[in-house]
């Protein structure tokens, strides 16, 4: 997916970044961040650890997409963790 969006997006104008979602993010602040298909990863405790994070790296205005997971999909109780945004409270 990376290589896609570097190939796609206009590097003068957009960084990609790649880490850890557990890892500290880098110096912001930032117009949007992206994540897809990697929150469902993380258990409630770091998924609200990183939204709080997420949210004091965004500019004014920003904007956080988050495409994860739906119900529907099959889910393996090793590694996916999908929660409602209403239990990370």
């Amino acid at each position: 997916m990376v290589g896609v969006a570097r190939d796609t997006l206009p590097s003068h104008r957009v960084s990609l970044l790649v880490g850890r979602l557990e890892d500290p993010l880098p110096e912001g602040p930032f117009d949007l961040v992206v994540s897809a298909l990697a929150v469902h990863h993380l258990r409630a405790d770091n998924k609200a650890d990183l939204f709080r994070r997420i949210a004091k790296a965004l500019d004014v205005g920003g904007r956080f997409v988050l495409a994860d997971v739906y119900l529907a999909t099959a889910i393996d109780p090793e590694v996916d963790h999908p929660r409602r945004a209403a239990g990370l409270a």
